[in-house]
């Protein structure tokens, strides 16, 4: 029995594109935090890219040396 392909899309930065990742199958939806990144967003950016985006489908930050305020602040103004 061949088993499914778990697929993350990361470095998204508006909500059509997180949109578009859901219905073509995505498993798990990502936003860089990581400043110095070209794709980095804000803690509030994520979750408004995140707002419309079906809640079976995991979210994941990528981070780089986060502080524990930092993880902290993502998880209560990003998560669902």
């Amino acid at each position: 029995m061949a088993s499914r392909c778990k697929v993350k899309i990361c470095g998204l930065t508006d909500p059509a594109a997180a949109e578009w990742a859901a219905e073509a199958g995505a498993d798990f939806l990502g936003a860089v935090f990581f400043a110095a990144s070209p794709r980095a967003v804000t803690f509030r950016r994520a979750a408004e890219i995140f707002e419309f985006v079906p809640a079976r489908l995991a979210r994941v930050g990528l981070f780089v040396d986060p502080t524990d305020s930092q993880l902290d602040q993502a998880l209560h103004q990003v998560a669902p």
